[in-house]
């Protein structure tokens, strides 16, 4: 086996480099698995500051010092003596040990992802409260209830939930059933819906504690539910409304750009469809009946699946009132098929068990909970709900969404034929072949280089859970390339595996997303919601530009504080595809700044914070419409 150098690239090569680590190049100490079956002796990423070469030259200080001197000297008009002692031959040879990772060449994981490791099980969150719920006036969730939520608030409803005796009957030397294994992570989850603690005190004072699930039980018997929370450091948390997401300690969790993004995309998809619906005024043939519209929705590198999920309960829990009184006839309800393409492993497996949670059934002591939509919310007005609660088929599929733009354009070529109606496990030719109405997207922020190698011999063969090919074939003699490093080029590497990829550009960035994006959008009314950091504006412009796409609104997003206010930290923008192809090649030659005369579609800052760092009244607003408490 020989292996040969190749220059540094932009981004991880598609292929069988992409899938082959969660985070190819992060750390090439360590297996490229983060679960904590493989956590190393602290070996995290390439050292930012060294680059991994453990030292630092003093040249670069001596020469910045000399340059001051001179400097100096100029400015008091005198004569520089010369400096014997710092040639560049000998500043060459001085070194000293990096600072930053102590002369190691790498970075140590984070500390509170290897401790959650360490301990003895999961947890679940304890519900999500406002300051208002806690003194008796007001704030409760809203919206779409899961199935197992509902077995919870019954138990609860039924229960005086005084003590843990329910939970501490359970122990790890019964072989229990699925029945008593549903009743054991019910129980928990009902414990964690207290709207007080353990001594019924509503105060604001207290902080209420997770609820701790134990391993033992839970991974003892087949019939757990896959939602339950069984490895250590593991959380079933808050997510919107009573939705709960599932997320590691000290890993990648949903964030304020996650919130914004969900709610701008969900909010202008809904807008637009209420618009196009009142301006066909109907979608109801004359005969009162119609096959069920399926409304397309896609996520790209989905992650923990956390937008996806936002946006599904938005459109889950949204109703159609508002449309009626546009005058608009009676709209048939759609039929939700949504899909998140992800290449971590980790964060798919996450992804499909928070899923299970958020749209699964329960049976519960001989009652099957399903999930719907009860009371009224910021978003839902009592009308009749434009999307069927009941039946949403929403997938997730591993793999690199890069690879997408290419089979959307085979699709077209070798016109696969696919199910409409499956419900089973897809693929990314699936995916491919259909077009979307809506699409989103939270690509990372940071530049990262790698390095890479080209090597010679066989190789394992990279699959994936939907890979259809015959497994007979799983090793390959061909030049195959390999990332032996990524380094970070703005800022500072995420020292948590699964975070990293998810804030830097490991698997493409904005550019890679509009052309995605574009490839599989339905014409003419599908939308594209995509968030970035504000100081990539210009590469969003350019990139939708190129990519044939037109920028309808931008949303910035400020920080809060007093030293941030006003500050605009990323931006969520709405997207179309441009019509008049004449006209997209126009634009795609065009300088960026004179695509800055257009931006009229600016939308005023949403600052998240004020002076004081409360929530803003603009900003709470988002958070009452995605059912989190906002005081």
């Amino acid at each position: 086996m020989t292996t040969t150098s190749s220059s540094p690239l932009r981004y991880v090569p598609q292929g069988p480099a992409s899938l082959s680590s969660d985070a190819p190049g992060w750390s090439s100490g360590r297996s490229n698995d983060s679960s904590n079956k493989d956590v190393s002796m602290g070996m995290g990423p390439v050292c930012w500051k060294c680059r991994g070469r453990q030292f630092l030259s003093v040249a670069a200080a001596g020469k910045s010092k000399r340059r001051v001197g001179e400097q100096q000297c100029l400015d008091a008009d005198t004569t520089v003596p010369p400096d014997n002692n710092n040639n560049m031959h000998t500043d060459k040879l001085r070194q000293r040990s990096c600072p930053v990772c102590t002369g190691l060449g790498h970075l140590p994981i984070k500390s509170k992802y290897l401790q959650s490791m360490i301990e003895p099980s999961g947890a679940i969150t304890p519900r999500r409260l406002g300051r208002t719920s806690r003194q008796n006036n007001g704030w409760v969730e809203f919206g779409h209830i899961p199935g197992a939520v509902r077995a919870a608030l019954h138990l609860l409803s039924n229960s005086s939930m005084n003590d843990d005796d329910d939970v501490a009957s359970y122990d790890a030397a019964t072989k229990y059933d699925d029945d008593d294994m549903m009743r054991y992570a019910v129980t928990l989850l009902s414990h964690a819906s207290r709207l007080n603690d353990d001594n019924g005190d509503k105060s604001n004072n207290i902080k209420r504690q997770d609820i701790p699930v134990n391993a033992t039980i839970a991974q003892s018997w087949q019939g757990t539910p896959k939602w339950l929370p069984t490895d250590p450091g593991e959380q079933l948390c808050n997510l919107t409304g009573y939705w709960r997401i599932l997320q590691r300690k000290g890993s990648h969790r949903w964030t304020t750009d996650d919130v914004v993004t969900a709610y701008v995309a969900a909010s202008t998809f809904l807008s637009s469809c209420i618009r196009e619906h009142t301006e066909n005024n109907t979608i109801i043939d004359e005969d009162g009946e119609s096959n069920t519209p399926i409304m397309r929705y896609l996520d790209l590198g989905t992650g923990n699946a956390s937008v996806l999920q936002m946006v599904i309960w938005y459109l889950l829990s949204a109703s159609s009132s508002s449309s009626t009184s546009r005058g608009c006839n009676r709209i048939k309800q759609s039929r939700l098929e949504a899909v998140g393409v992800e290449a971590r492993s980790e964060a798919v497996n996450l992804a499909r068990r928070s899923l299970s949670f958020n749209l699964g059934e329960v049976k519960f002591e001989n009652t099957m909970y399903c999930g719907g939509v009860d009371g009224d919310g910021e978003n839902d007005d009592g009308g009749e709900a434009l999307v069927d609660s009941t039946d949403p088929n929403v997938q997730i599929v591993q793999g690199d969404f890069r690879d997408l733009i290419s089979l959307a354009a085979a699709s077209l070529t070798k016109k696969l034929e696919f199910n409409e109606h499956a419900d089973g496990p897809c693929c990314m030719e699936d995916v491919a072949s259909k077009r979307y109405d809506l699409i989103t997207g939270t690509p990372p922020y940071f530049r990262v280089g790698f390095t890479t190698s080209k090597t010679q011999g066989k190789r394992a063969k990279v699959k994936t859970e939907t890979d259809t090919q015959n497994d007979d074939d799983n090793e390959f003699n061909n030049d195959y390339e390999v990332v032996t490093a990524a380094v970070i080029e703005q800022g500072g590497m995420p020292t948590s595996m699964q975070s990293a990829p998810a804030r830097c550009e490991f698997r493409g960035g904005i550019e890679a997303y509009c052309l995605a994006a574009s490839a599989l959008l339905s014409a003419p009314h599908g939308i594209f919601v995509v968030c970035e950091n504000w100081e990539n504006d210009d590469r969003v412009w350019k990139g939708a530009a190129e990519a044939g796409l037109t920028i309808e609104c931008v949303w910035p997003v400020g920080g809060g504080g007093k030293q941030r206010q006003g500050h605009i930290l990323f931006a969520v923008y709405v997207m179309r595809k441009i019509k008049d192809q004449a006209q997209a090649d126009e634009d795609c030659k065009r300088d960026v700044e004179e695509m800055h005369s257009k931006r009229k579609v600016i939308r005023p800052t949403l600052v998240v914070r004020d002076e004081n760092g409360k929530w803003t009244e603009d900003y709470a607003k988002v958070m009452n419409a995605m059912s989190i408490p906002a005081d």
